[in-house]
């Protein structure tokens, strides 16, 4: 389990991410930015190297016949497009995670409702994809399922609307309800290739 899984506020996270090579290698043990990288140029083995750019580091071609190719440490993760710093996507995928209001999420990240807002929506989006892609069967021998049915209105009324939709909970053992922020619990548990990189935020 990676250290950023065993985080609970933003107090942790901030000391944390005091410094830019910790996030990096935060990030990388949580499986949200790659270890590995391949040069587009020759398909050899890059190798990270510091730099004083934002993100501490860039991946750098190993073939000495490939000089000069290189790409951004974020390249092949959902973070590749953003102009954010790594440390201020950390505290929104952790507000995410958390079911944080925006407002707050806003106040601890330092950017605008929009990009919260579209970082939240593509959070779920991707989360959504990972449920979609990894069903799996819950009860068997020992477990408990229960089935709680709720009916969803936008206002109080003595009969339920037309259009009201009734939906249904699905819990193991009360620990493991089947949702999609229960299933991944935290968008830090997933790996980087659950991400598509082609996947882009307007930021402002």
């Amino acid at each position: 389990m990676s250290e950023l899984s065993q985080v609970k506020s933003i107090g942790q996270l901030a000391v944390l991410t005091q410094v830019r090579q910790q996030v990096v290698r935060l990030m990388q043990d949580a499986g949200l930015l790659r270890t590995e990288q391949e040069c587009e140029k020759c398909h050899h083995s890059m190798v990270l190297r510091g730099t004083q750019r934002r993100n501490a580091y860039k991946w750098i071609c190993a073939n000495d016949d490939c000089e000069g190719s290189e790409c951004s440490i974020r390249k092949g993760s959902v973070f590749q497009n953003s102009r954010l710093s790594l440390a201020q996507l950390l505290r929104i995928t952790l507000e995410w995670s958390q079911n944080s209001h925006v407002k707050r999420t806003r106040a601890e990240s330092g950017v605008s409702r929009k990009t919260v807002n579209e970082w939240f929506k593509l959070l779920r989006e991707k989360c959504s994809a990972y449920v979609e892609e990894n069903r799996r069967l819950i009860g068997g021998p020992g477990l408990t399922v229960e089935i709680d049915e709720s009916l969803i209105v936008k206002q109080l009324r003595p009969q339920p609307p037309r259009g009201a939709g009734w939906t249904t909970t699905v819990a193991q053992n009360v620990h493991d309800v089947c949702g999609v922020r229960s299933e991944c619990q935290t968008i830090l548990h997933l790996s980087c290739s659950t991400f598509s990189s082609s996947a882009a935020v307007s930021e402002s």
